[in-house]
């Protein structure tokens, strides 16, 4: 029997952290990204985000960061 990882969800202000923005900005990806980790709805004032879902987002930006800067100088 394998045992699963529980999966965290954070809300806006630690989301905003992980990616180091601001919350303003964080939303503001969250409405425009159309790759951006999908908000999970728990009540009208509660929306979170699945942690995992945040750090690959980000690591997967910073790497077409990186191809595009490299990518550029050959």
């Amino acid at each position: 029997m394998s045992i699963r990882p529980k999966k965290r969800s954070v809300r806006v202000g630690q989301g905003a952290q992980i990616l180091d923005i601001s919350k303003a900005t964080f939303w503001r990806w969250h409405k425009t990204c159309p790759d951006f980790p999908r908000a999970i709805k728990l009540s009208p004032g509660c929306t979170v985000w699945d942690e995992d879902e945040l750090i690959a987002w980000r690591d997967a930006q910073r790497t077409k960061v990186a191809h595009a800067t490299e990518g550029g100088n050959g």
